[in-house]
C-alpha cells in the first residue's frame, strides 16, 4: 500500500519577519528557517501543554478542601522544603529570589 503524502505548507512572511527567521535560523544553527519554525512550533505545544497542566494543578487544589492559615513558622516550612527541593544554590545564586519572610 501506497502512502500519502501531503504537499509542505507554504506561509508567506512579512519581509522583516522573513529577515528575523533567516537570522534566528543561522544564528542557532538549524540547516534550514523551515527547522527553526518547526521549533517554534515545539516550543509553543509543549507552553501550552505545559498552561493545561498548571491550570489543572491550580482547579485542583481550588477543590481540595479548605485552606490552611500561613504564618511566619509555616512560611519557613515552606521555603525550606521547597529549597531541597530545587537545590540551595540554585536559590542562593539568584538574587531575586524571595519569599514572604524575607521581605
Amino acid at each position: 500500500m501506497a502512502m500519502i503524502t501531503k504537499p509542505p505548507m507554504r506561509i508567506t512572511l512579512s519581509r522583516p519577519a522573513e529577515k528575523y527567521v533567516r537570522e534566528r535560523a543561522r544564528a542557532e544553527h538549524y540547516h534550514t528557517a523551515g527547522e527553526y519554525v518547526d521549533d517554534l512550533i515545539r516550543d509553543d505545544q509543549k507552553r501550552l501543554q505545559a498552561g493545561k497542566r498548571l491550570e489543572a494543578l491550580l482547579l485542583e487544589g481550588i477543590h481540595s478542601g479548605s485552606g490552611i492559615v500561613m504564618g511566619s513558622k509555616e512560611w519557613k516550612k515552606f521555603r525550606g522544603d521547597i529549597l531541597s527541593r530545587v537545590g540551595r544554590e540554585k536559590y542562593e545564586k539568584n538574587p531575586q529570589g524571595r519569599f514572604p519572610e524575607d521581605s
